[in-house]
């Protein structure tokens, strides 16, 4: 057995390579998915716990929060499915500024409400959690607990850093504990601390705070229960009635939402993985076969003269183990190799990746099976056909071999499975190509070169402020616009691509109810600006005119609106000139003038156009900036530390604690599909190299095999050309064949990535086509070197030497 294997050093070889290269490929994979989809959430019984909130699906608002009126009602008991219940801000973990000696340094901080660390079941490393008693209005200590990596990186994780403390300039903290390194919910956050606390007079002074309602299944009971009893009690007295009328609410398993599209990406490089494994299978069956029939003759001896057939198919079994051994070897090493290449190369926002160690003893299971099963249908059955064969052959004094009609056509087979695979994993890697392209062709709408994001902080929290702000932000954009590199400057109340943080408005048309309006008015994204906002993006003013330092408090209230703002609220009528009253604070029974409609943007939302409305912040007045636009001249300038330094001069409440240019955040939705893509199509060009090496190997067995056949041939007369071209055509029907299949089988399975695709169906026929036309182009040039060698025959030689 092992004669054998040395007896044959390319294919022993060549075998061990192709499985350890499609091994390493599954096991790398297989390590992905199982440590950050399938290890459980550091919390207890994950599968029990839900995350709930609503969707006004009619109006277009597809994550309506959950209201401190509708969590307390839950928290009362108003949802018996649920035997907890907590809430946590529907935007995620925002930044806050902590104070330093190098001065404030921004930490991504999450308030949370009510008993959250219990509903979800999760223990501190050290000290303890958040209890429902810190959680109250004017608490004798503001508490909060910290995440490992913040624990690590700022106190060097120091084991005495209960009792320290983190200082705002809202307040000051006590750390009572750190949360396991595994804990990321909301994701990204590095702090927790109860929400109350942060509003003594919780009941009359709480702004409209917007949640995610987490909670736990009581026994028996399923999200079903849990979104009709939610909405149930969204109606249930007159003032959540008024606010959720017309919603659905939404009820999703608590891992869903912290794996986000993390778990369906993974599971789909994992099933190409195992594409790929099998073209290598079948690629190596190809090549047993071959081997095979080059051993015929042998095999035929050994049986003529009393070899046992048990101990032959033996000799395969042992030959199998040996190659399956040597394979997984390779296949830890690569793995292993892999993970420390691609990890590091991961988008770092994505969930628990960073958890990600070497492949375990479940991915060395995963691959020792991988190899067994590889060996067995592609090494140990195709070698047990062979001698049989071969056997057969002796019986009947030569008549048929194993390089005969029905062995080509089992081999023709294989390699057309080959190239199907191939096809199929190929097709998948273009329609994740396909999306983050089309998501890079996307227009914002507003010019994002050479435009950077100040991210401000203000000792009062939430997003209300002091109507004197807007005047000390102005006399800072004046004093940056002074300073080179620094063209110019504006105060908005959220920055672009702001996610689950983006607020969402109503507004109620002239003379219309507001039962009307919930039925028929969609929510617009809103966003709060100053004069020069259009100047400053680049956004054309299509109709009317944009805000000016004149609409102020004392003057008529104005808003402006996007053209689908427009086109949804006044179809067919002019929007300029149109009346509005909204429920905003400190605009409640105002009356606004539409002013303005401006062009489109993706402002608010990468994927697609929303409907939108600005307010002039210093009109509105109680809604602070928490951003500075900058536009810069394009040359490199400090920006953060002039911006430190105009807040400084000017005496403002605010300072600068981030900055970022607007391409990064405009490039943050790209960052996951195009990880995707990437390894997908690596993983596909992979398959298609084998797939293509199986026509090759076919193909120059079958000019091998039939030499005599076409020297007759050339002899009687046929060109060098015909010649070639019947083996040119013969590689490519079989590709054609496999193409083919692999095209129906992306179709059929394109239902399995629906979700991870933008702009891009999961059966687009430019995508298909385009994998199948690769695939011939790739078969074309593996049948161009045996179709040359069948044309240089010389058909004396051949005839002469049979």
């Amino acid at each position: 057995m092992i004669r054998g294997l040395r007896r044959s050093p390319g294919w022993t070889l060549l075998s061990v390579g192709l499985l350890g290269l499609a091994l390493g490929v599954v096991g790398a994979s297989w390590t992905a998915l199982e440590q950050v989809v399938l290890r459980p959430l550091p919390v207890e019984d994950q599968d029990g716990l839900v995350v709930a909130w609503t969707d006004h699906t009619v109006r277009g608002f597809d994550h309506y929060p959950v209201v401190p009126d509708l969590f307390e009602a839950a928290e009362a008991g108003g949802v018996p499915a649920l035997s907890g219940v907590a809430a946590v801000g529907s935007y995620g973990a925002g930044q806050r500024a902590v104070e330093g000696p190098d001065g404030p340094e921004p930490v991504a901080w999450s308030q949370v409400l009510g008993d959250f660390f219990g509903v979800l079941g999760v223990e501190a490393i050290l000290g303890r959690t958040l209890r429902p008693d810190d959680d109250v209005a004017s608490p004798a200590e503001r508490v909060v607990v910290i995440s490992r990596g913040l624990w690590q990186r700022r106190f060097g994780s120091d084991p005495e850093v209960l009792g320290r403390t983190l200082t705002t300039r809202a307040a000051t903290y006590t750390i009572v504990g750190v949360l396991p390194g595994e804990f990321d919910h909301p994701r990204g956050a590095e702090v927790w601390s109860p929400t109350r606390p942060e509003y003594p007079g919780w009941a009359e002074e709480r702004p409209r705070l917007e949640l995610d309602l987490i909670g736990r299944l009581a026994p028996g009971a399923g999200p079903d229960a849990v979104a009709a009893q939610l909405a149930a009690l969204s109606r249930s007295t007159p003032t959540l009635a008024q606010i959720y009328e017309g919603t659905v609410p939404v009820v999703r398993p608590f891992t869903e939402v912290v794996l986000g599209d993390v778990g369906p990406t993974l599971r789909v490089l994992f099933l190409a993985g195992l594409l790929v494994l099998a073209v290598a299978a079948l690629a190596l069956a190809t090549t047993t076969l071959v081997r095979g029939a080059g051993r015929a003759q042998e095999t035929a001896v050994r049986r003529a003269l009393g070899a046992d057939p048990a101990r032959l198919r033996g000799d395969a079994v042992l030959e199998g183990a040996v190659l399956a051994t040597l394979a997984t070897v390779v296949a830890v090493l690569l793995a292993r190799a892999a993970l420390r290449v691609l990890l590091p190369l991961a988008p770092p926002e994505l969930p628990r990746l960073g958890l990600v160690q070497g492949p375990g003893a479940g991915a060395l299971g995963v691959m020792a099976l991988g190899a067994v099963a590889a060996v067995a249908g592609a090494v140990v059955f195709p070698r047990w056909i062979a001698d049989a064969g071969a056997a057969l052959a002796g019986l009947q004094g030569g008549r048929r071999t194993t390089s005969g009609r029905g062995a080509h056509r089992v081999r023709d087979g294989v390699v057309a499975a080959q190239v199907a695979l191939a096809v199929w994993v190929l097709a998948t890697g273009g329609l994740l190509v396909r999306t983050v392209a089309n998501l890079q062709a996307l227009d914002p709408g507003f010019d994002p070169d050479d435009l950077v994001v100040v991210a401000l902080d203000h000792p009062q929290g939430g997003p209300l402020g002091d109507p004197t702000d807007a005047r000390v932000l102005e006399r800072v954009t004046r004093r940056l616009e002074s300073s080179p590199g620094i063209l110019a400057v504006t105060p908005v109340q959220m920055a672009p691509l702001p996610g689950n943080g983006a607020w969402q408005s109503l507004l109620f048309k002239e003379a219309q109810t507001r039962e009307q309006a919930l039925e028929e008015n969609v929510y617009l994204f809103m966003e709060f600006v100053e004069s020069d906002f259009t100047e400053v993006l680049d956004v054309p003013v299509l109709e009317g005119r944009t805000f000016t330092d004149a609409d102020d408090r004392d003057s008529p209230w104005v808003v402006m609106v996007n053209r689908a703002a427009a086109l949804a609220y006044w179809p067919g009528e002019d929007a300029v000139g149109q009346q509005v009253t909204t429920g905003l604070p400190g605009a409640e029974g105002r009356t606004l003038t539409v002013v303005g409609v401006v062009a489109d943007t993706r402002y608010g939302a990468l994927e697609e156009i929303e409907p939108a409305v600005y307010f002039p912040l210093r009109q509105t007045g109680v809604f602070q900036s928490r951003y500075l636009l900058v536009r810069t001249t394009g040359a490199p300038a400090p920006v953060f530390r002039l911006a430190r330094e105009a807040l400084a001069a000017e005496g403002s409440a605010y300072r600068a604690i981030s900055s970022e240019t607007v391409r990064d955040r405009l490039a943050e939705p790209l960052v996951r599909p195009r990880f995707a893509a990437w390894l997908l199509t690596t993983l596909a060009l992979t398959a298609l190299v084998i797939a293509v090496a199986g026509v090759y190997g076919t193909m120059a067995f079958r000019v091998r095999a039939r030499r005599r056949e076409l020297g007759v041939r050339m002899a009687c007369g046929g060109s060098p050309r015909n010649v070639a071209g019947r083996v040119v055509r013969r590689g490519m029907v079989i590709a054609g064949v496999g193409g083919l299949t692999g095209v129906g089988a992306a179709v059929l399975s394109g239902g399995l990535f629906q979700s991870l695709l933008f702009g891009v169906g999961p059966s687009d026929p430019g995508v298909l086509l385009a994998a199948l036309v690769v695939s011939l182009a790739c078969a074309v040039l593996a049948c161009a070197i045996p179709a040359r060698h069948a044309a240089a025959l010389d058909p004396a030689e051949v005839l002469k030497a049979d």
